[in-house]
């Protein structure tokens, strides 16, 4: 990360936002479920804020009962402490936790990313929710209980109640958004059962999202605007493999996070990544192409871009027709750490078809 780091900062220069910190996550073995919903939820500058606030009221937090909640927000402080600008952070602590807690991720197979979102959040909601309730229970044990003056209060003193008339009427449902949430997550489902084959496809066709979403006529009394800042995709053809990346939005800048590796992109490039597995592979010819040492020909990189969009998109029947050429990419993946965990992944793909 160090050569990544160096060029980040160099390609932001003096516009590196003061105070800012860009680091990638270790992964730990098909851990970037993890990794790219926790660098969205860092550049999510109102819970950051709030997370660190959190770390910091809480004094004894070291001797406190581990959770979910001290390892995200321990998680957060090392990245917000660090006296480097870019880097590598590796989230063991918090894996680990999250493995404890829940063993649908103690495996190595691939998860979901929405599941785990979900689950975190919940997860920290229930913490906070008994933090305040003890907090609730100490300071009534320690006041005294209020008189009451009068009998029981919202008692109802005379008068009768009567039933309301009960008739069918014609009417029409509608549903609104009471109060709009002040960050809004949205969950595009990218799967499909087929009932011909029996099982799930991944949905590979291109959703266009906005930069910035209003949501009119479906709030009470308002109008919500949101500017998107970050966008968690999973790459690949189908939902048992895969790769999740973070496009995030950092001080009018987008930055893509990729495990360990951090660049910038283009806004324009933001809505090119839908899922599919030829963005990817278009994306790996790009970087091919850019550290590609001399002993490496244009042509190779080309056909280890082309390898990789055939073994993600399972185009290819007979895997034993690739042999020959496995060489020629694993030339490409020596000279660049680049591609080296999708060379593991067709490596792998060649495997399960044999």
């Amino acid at each position: 990360m160090g050569a990544a780091g160096s060029k980040l900062e160099k390609a932001l220069g003096d516009q590196f936002p003061e105070g800012e910190r860009y680091f990638g996550l270790e992964n730990f073995g098909n851990t970037c479920y993890c990794n790219s919903v926790l660098q969205a939820l860092y550049f999510c500058v109102p819970f950051r804020e709030q997370l660190l606030e959190y770390y910091s009221n809480s004094k004894n937090i070291g001797d406190a009962e581990e959770n979910l909640l001290t390892c995200l927000a321990d998680l957060f402080t090392q990245i917000s402490s660090q006296k480097k600008k870019t880097g590598v952070i590796a989230p063991k602590r918090f894996v680990q936790r999250l493995k404890k807690q829940n063993e649908l991720f103690r495996s190595y197979m691939h998860q979901d990313a929405h599941e785990f979102l979900n689950f975190l959040l919940n997860e920290l909601v229930d913490i906070l929710e008994k933090e305040a309730q003890a907090a609730k229970s100490d300071q009534e044990t320690s006041s005294p209980p209020e008189k009451l003056a009068n009998g029981p209060k919202n008692g109802q003193a005379n008068g009768s109640h009567k039933d309301p008339l009960v008739t069918l009427q014609e009417a029409q449902k509608r549903m609104k958004i009471k109060k709009p949430p002040h960050v809004l997550v949205i969950h595009l489902k990218r799967f499909k059962y087929i009932e011909q084959l029996g099982r799930y496809k991944k949905l590979s066709y291109r959703v266009v999202f906005p930069l910035e979403l209003k949501l009119s006529n479906t709030v009470e009394d308002a109008e919500s605007e949101y500017s998107l800042f970050a966008v968690v995709v999973h790459v690949g053809s189908g939902p048992n493999h895969g790769h999740y990346v973070s496009l995030v939005k950092s001080h009018n800048h987008w930055l893509f996070f990729d495990d360990e590796n951090v660049e910038m992109i283009d806004e324009s490039a933001v809505q090119t990544f839908f899922g599919s597995a030829q963005e990817y592979s278009r994306k790996l010819w790009i970087e091919l192409r850019a550290v590609m040492p001399e002993k490496i020909q244009e042509n190779d990189c080309r056909f280890g871009a082309n390898m990789l969009t055939r073994a993600k998109q399972n185009q290819t029947s007979n895997f034993s027709s690739l042999v020959p050429d496995m060489s020629r990419l694993f030339k490409c993946i020596r000279y660049t750490s680049i591609c080296s965990r999708f060379g593991q992944q067709i490596l792998r793909l060649f495997e399960r078809r044999e």
